[in-house]
């Protein structure tokens, strides 16, 4: 059987250690040397190389044979462990493309097998630096994004929970830094929810250690630590109650004492909210989000599907700014998005691609900020139920945008630099059957009471 690779095309033993050899340099050169900008475009070059693999391209599909060898290059070579620790020395996209890349290759699977949560295992030092990353500005929220994608994972969220690095997080969640210190505390949450029995065996462990730290966040004098740790999640933490050597009124004591002070959070959390979060409406809000959803043309196989993205909504300037991060399932690309009231317009940076795509605003799909404000607003305090459906809007390429400055400065900053279309409405419609264009990019995205998947076609 032929190898899957042409002439013109390198294997990815070539590229693997291609990029390797370019982080080499990078380590040991300055930024402004003619040998790191070199060695920079060949980590550019070598990244992109590796999502045409894992992701595949508009003319193929990923062969499972590449993606195969590729991981276990990576694996051999040490590779992944380079990239994480010299994240800070890749530029702003190839951050982005190492995250793509280390997300795809965590979620393979091999029948019940999954290879890198397996290696991981043995190289846990990736997952410290992981979170250590939140101590450097410029890699935090690339590092939260993998950090976020092993949790998923019980064996890995268990090293983490179970070492002295897991309690940085109290360090983390208290800095100055609104999404920073937000994407922190949604880790933070994961690994103490998201497996519920791991959760109740390290709390059962760790009780005292635990409490004692968290009920410093409670005296916290920083907004974004009091409003998340007195928040009444439907998260909670599961706290079971099961036969222990110490004496039953030991274990009643604590259960009251546990009532009692989830009472008290409850009613803290009205209090704050009341009279100081809606007085002092800030001006500017960052919100990282999660909603559940189904898909009615495939609900019976996928069931419930997680969509997750951070929101920024400017009231003043009256513009919304989403990031849509690698999705946990395949089908959609990673994204950012501008709803811009003041223009009319919508841009998508397709991330995958990246390409930018514009059209006119639609009001019927996009809440305006402030409505957007209220209700994710309302989310955060349970009045929604994280659960809803999901609706297809198809659009098609028109043409080419020549004049960015047309577009705004909020787009424009966005899309500077991008080979950059305008789109037109094809069609929209609460499921689609068929998705079987080959030209065409999805998008998953969050701006309402709804889940909307934008499908962008290059042609008619």
């Amino acid at each position: 059987m032929p190898f899957p690779f042409g002439k013109s095309h390198k294997s990815p033993a070539d590229i693997v250690k291609n990029l390797k050899d370019s982080m080499a340099v990078l380590e040991k050169h300055d930024i402004s040397d003619k040998k790191a900008e070199k060695a920079t475009e060949e980590v550019s070059k070598s990244l992109v190389a590796m999502k045409e693999i894992l992701y595949g391209t508009n003319e193929k599909e990923p062969q499972t044979e590449a993606v195969a060898q590729l991981a276990q290059e990576l694996y051999n070579s040490g590779l992944l462990s380079t990239l994480i620790a010299d994240l800070q020395l890749i530029d702003f996209e190839g951050k982005k493309d190492v995250a793509q890349i280390f997300n795809n290759i965590l979620r393979r699977q091999i029948g019940t097998r999954t290879p890198t949560v397996e290696y991981l295992c043995t190289q846990q030092n990736i997952l410290f630096m992981l979170l250590k990353g939140y101590e450097s500005p410029e890699i935090a929220l690339n590092c939260g994004i993998m950090l976020r994608e092993c949790v998923r994972h019980e064996p890995l969220a268990k090293i983490t929970l179970w070492s002295e690095q897991f309690y940085d997080f109290f360090r983390y969640v208290e800095m100055s830094t609104f999404d920073i210190a937000s994407d922190a505390f949604a880790t933070f949450k994961d690994l103490l929810t998201r497996h519920k029995l791991l959760s109740a065996e390290f709390l059962e462990q760790h009780y005292d250690k635990f409490f004692s730290e968290y009920e410093k966040l409670l005296h916290s004098e920083n907004y974004v630590t009091k409003r998340q740790s007195l928040k009444d999640d439907d998260d909670e933490l599961v706290l079971p109650l099961r036969p222990r050597k110490s004496p039953l009124n030991g274990l009643c004591c604590l259960t009251f004492g546990l009532v009692v002070f989830m009472s008290g959070l409850v009613l803290a959390s009205i209090y704050v909210y009341r009279y100081y979060f809606i007085p002092h409406m800030p001006e500017e809000n960052l919100f990282h989000c999660r909603v559940l959803y189904e898909d009615s043309a495939y609900a019976p196989l996928l069931g419930r599907q997680e969509l997750e993205e951070n929101v920024g909504i400017y009231l003043d300037d009256n513009y919304e700014q989403i990031t849509v991060p690698v999705p946990h399932f395949g089908g959609s690309d990673a994204a950012d998005i501008i709803h811009d009231f003041h223009r009319g317009l919508t841009a998508y940076h397709d991330i995958a691609l990246e390409k930018c795509y514009v059209i006119e605003l639609n009001t019927t799909i996009v809440m305006p900020p402030r409505n957007l404000w209220e209700l994710l607003i309302n989310v955060k305090k349970g009045t929604y139920l994280p659960q809803t459906y999901i609706i297809h809007e198809e659009m098609v390429v028109t043409g080419k945008v020549h004049n960015m400055r047309q577009l705004g400065p909020y787009i424009y900053r966005l899309c500077n630099g991008r080979e950059t279309y305008r789109l037109k409405r094809r069609s929209m419609r609460r499921r689609i059957d068929k998705r079987e264009a080959k030209d065409c990019h999805h998008i998953r995205h969050f701006e309402n009471t709804f889940v909307v998947e934008t499908v962008i076609c290059d042609d008619a």
